[in-house]
């Protein structure tokens, strides 16, 4: 409807007002755009008249056609059912028209003439004398209970929510405002769950016969609270689950308005005729989880589903949505007998012990970000012993519940066990070495893997990694990724490329493109060619696509794996040749850029106007914005100490056997005063002199007093400060090589990053990068 359309039904709304007010009309509200549930779908009712709207009683309900009067019948037979009418208006350009509904038949019933259009005071003349019209059929035309529809009863069951929420959610929030240790931070959510459960209950109350006859609205809690352990145990146990427990008491408003809906059910005979009861449930949870459908996935656990499962075999459900469970139980109470159902659980997966999955092939849903609180750390440390009872696994504070869910589950699986798992794409982003990624290779294979948009969907078995090939499913065809004889890092890899890539780039993998340890005479960093290829928009879209994520709020490093080490090259004869292009090029004046090169030696177009992702634009963006050097390099720094600086010697006294220790203090810095077959002389700050022998020494001190020690132990032995040095090296080109990968992908020109992780390695107080490298 055009906002013209709208705009006139207002005003209708507004004269039906005034004549409401005037008395002499059973109508007592109108209602316009009202949104109401009809035949599992939701429509728009432009104009409702209502004699009782709390009851569910309607007198009328008015359209307004734009073009296609045929459609708008349609939708008049569908809102007479929504609201158990049998008649409907249409109010068209020239005409004001009352229609009848008489089983499968529409028939005009009334019409009323618009004499003068154009002038405002005849649409409101007309009005009167329809809603006139309507008294009589609005009060004799009622459909009687029995022919009620579901979708009736659905849209009383909205009604009175709409009714009870707004009390209940200000008294969640006030209960909140006393009590700060509740964990769930949307507690509004909370308030509507417990809604939808009181809703329910009374429901399932209703529909097993054990409502007590008579209550007041002020003692309607307690009677429900004393009524259902009448129910099946089953359904008694789902429909007493509460995210926050003691939940705050029932606001009087929201009492009275349920006892009015006990009242309207009773009057209705809820339940007794044509299985609507069962129908309009079905369609309430429709309206709740869309996704909410009759097929069953028997004899599956299911773990966070989106929505209840109506007919399923026996697996385990676990949710942490209390209206799913409820409504679950509900289903099942009518199909499935209670001794073979699958044991319905409530709340995070860490309710979970070893034996709650059995062999059943599971499905599980893990998307709570929710970040572990203090007082969850240690019990959930507690169960992922005995998930994985010969690991131990460190909570940290600010981690996401889904991650330690996943890694949960991963443990409560048995061997050869399905499991079918959505989960954030982060997850497969994390390091190579990081705990997922070891987990899966070693007790994991993995089968499928389908993208759905910032997350996946990730098939396992509870195996060691086979041959069998991995399938990543896209749109209209699906990628293979062989995994004999391939490492952790680099099926990671290939994962994330398969998931992220265009076809078009995909396609130069094993072509154009090649693992690095695919090359044989590989280019440095270093060469000009190389460095124009990491500036190219190639190499920024697989850098970022490959960059390792950390978890949220912890200090894990975070680039670790996105080197150019691990980044698909082109050959190095394929590097010069692009290199010797780009000289000619220039060389005859013309100026194309590096991406160009790349698309027409690849025959590639697609090259040349690929689109990066969003965090990849975004940090180019803050680039050009103004980010300074001294903010870079302040981010080095701080990824440095993330990663950790190494602690020389005593960081490495461990690796020796009983060594024999030599003592030295000292004023830091140290000089060498002179160096003469092997023997040295140093001086500190002080003008203290150190002598010695031997080039392993002299760097140990030095080393040591570069790094402000002042008092300092090290190995006599020769070959042991030659192994602690060694350790030493290959901690700080592992450094290194992750802040120049941070670095690096900082700054578009490479230049420039290497000037400024010169300058940040000098800020470190580290030694020189010639020997580090050496």
């Amino acid at each position: 409807m055009n906002q013209y359309l709208k705009q006139f039904t207002r005003q209708l709304a507004a004269w039906t007002e005034e004549i409401i007010e005037r008395g002499r009309t059973p109508f007592r509200r109108v209602d316009t755009q009202l949104p109401i549930n009809s035949d599992n779908r939701e429509i728009t009712i432009p104009l409702v008249f209502w004699i009782n709207r709390q009851s569910m009683m309607a007198g009328g309900l008015i359209l307004v056609p734009e073009n296609d009067l045929d459609s708008e019948l349609e939708q008049g037979r569908a809102g007479c059912l929504a609201l158990g009418l049998r008649h409907f208006v249409t109010w068209e350009r020239e005409q004001v028209r009352i229609w009848q509904v008489k089983g499968g038949d529409i028939a005009e019933h009334q019409a009323f003439q618009l004499s003068d259009p154009d002038h405002p005071e005849t649409f409101r003349f007309v009005l009167e004398d329809l809603l006139d019209a309507l008294k009589l059929t609005a009060v004799l035309g009622a459909i009687p209970p029995q022919e009620l529809s579901p979708s009736y009863f659905t849209n009383l069951y909205r009604i009175t929510l709409q009714q009870t929420q707004p009390p209940l959610t200000r008294a969640f929030r006030s209960y909140r405002s006393a009590n700060e240790q509740i964990p769930y931070t949307d507690i509004d959510t909370c308030a509507r769950e417990e809604n939808r459960r009181t809703l329910l209950q009374i429901l399932a109350l209703l529909h097993e016969g054990k409502m007590p006859p008579a209550m007041l609205p002020e003692k309607l809690e307690r009677a429900l609270e004393l009524s259902l352990p009448q129910l099946p145990e089953r359904l008694y146990h789902a429909l007493s689950q509460k995210r926050i427990d003691p939940a705050p008491e029932m606001p009087q408003e929201s009492a009275v308005a349920f006892h009015h809906f006990i009242l309207r059910l009773r009057q209705l005979s809820w339940g007794q005729h044509n299985g609507s009861a069962e129908l309009s449930l079905r369609e309430l949870a429709k309206a709740w989880f869309p996704e909410f459908s009759h097929q069953a996935k028997a004899n599956t656990n299911m773990i966070y589903p989106r929505a209840p499962q109506s007919e399923t075999g026996t697996g385990l459900i676990l949710s942490d949505i209390p209206s799913l469970l409820a409504l679950t139980a509900m289903f099942q109470q009518q199909t499935t007998d209670e001794l073979t159902a699958g044991l319905l659980i409530f709340g995070n997966l860490f309710k979970l012990g070893p034996e709650s999955l059995g062999s059943t092939p599971t499905r599980a849903r893990l998307y709570n970000s929710r970040l572990v609180t203090v007082q969850e750390r240690s019990e959930f440390t507690a169960q992922l012993r005995h998930s994985w009872p010969h690991r131990r696994f460190k909570i940290r504070t600010g981690q996401p519940l889904w991650n330690w869910e996943f890694v949960h589950l991963l443990g409560l699986t048995k061997p050869g066990q399905e499991l079918i798992c959505e989960i954030p794409l982060n997850a497969l982003q994390r390091p190579a070495n990081g705990l997922i990624w070891t987990l899966f290779s070693e007790h994991f294979c993995i089968r499928e893997i389908l993208p759905l948009k910032a997350n996946l969907q990730i098939s396992l078995v509870r195996e060691k990694q086979a041959q069998t090939p991995i399938t990543v499913l896209r749109t209209g065809h699906s990628r293979i990724i062989p995994t004999a004889e391939i490492q952790t890092e680099q099926l990671r890899n290939q994962i994330l490329l398969a998931l992220e890539l265009p076809d078009a780039i995909y396609a130069l993998l094993g072509k154009e493109l090649f693992w690095p340890d695919e090359i044989t005479g590989k280019a440095s960093p270093t060469d000009p060619e190389y460095k124009s290829y990491r500036e190219s928009r190639l190499h920024r879209l697989l850098e970022n696509t490959l960059r390792a994520e950390c978890l949220y709020g912890t200090d894990d490093l975070i680039f670790e794996g996105s080197g150019a080490n691990c980044i698909p090259l082109p050959d190095p004869q394929r590097l010069k040749q692009l290199a010797g292009n780009e000289k000619v090029r220039r060389l005859q004046g013309k100026v194309e850029s590096f991406d160009q090169l790349l698309a027409e030696l690849f025959a590639c177009p697609e090259l040349t106007d690929l689109e990066l992702p969003e965090t990849e634009l975004r940090e180019h963006r803050e680039n050009a914005r103004g980010k300074t050097q001294k903010e870079l390099k302040e981010e080095l720094l701080h990824q440095a100490n993330v990663f950790g600086i190494p602690n020389f010697p005593e960081q490495y006294l461990y690796f020796l056997e009983h060594p024999e220790m030599q003592y030295f203090k000292l004023s830091p810095p140290l000089v060498v005063v002179s160096r003469i077959m092997g023997q040295f002389v140093l001086e500190d700050a002080e003008g203290a002199r150190i002598e010695g022998f031997g080039e392993e020494l002299e760097q140990a001190l030095l080393f040591a007093a570069m790094a402000g020690k002042t008092e300092i132990d090290l190995p006599r032995d020769r070959e042991q400060l030659n192994m602690i040095l060694e350790h030493y090296r290959k901690d700080l080109k592992t450094l290194f090589q992750q802040l120049s990968n941070l670095c690096y992908s900082q700054l578009a020109n490479s230049d420039a990053a290497q000037k400024l992780m010169n300058k940040t390695w000098k800020k470190l107080q580290l030694p020189e990068l010639t020997w580090v490298k050496s």
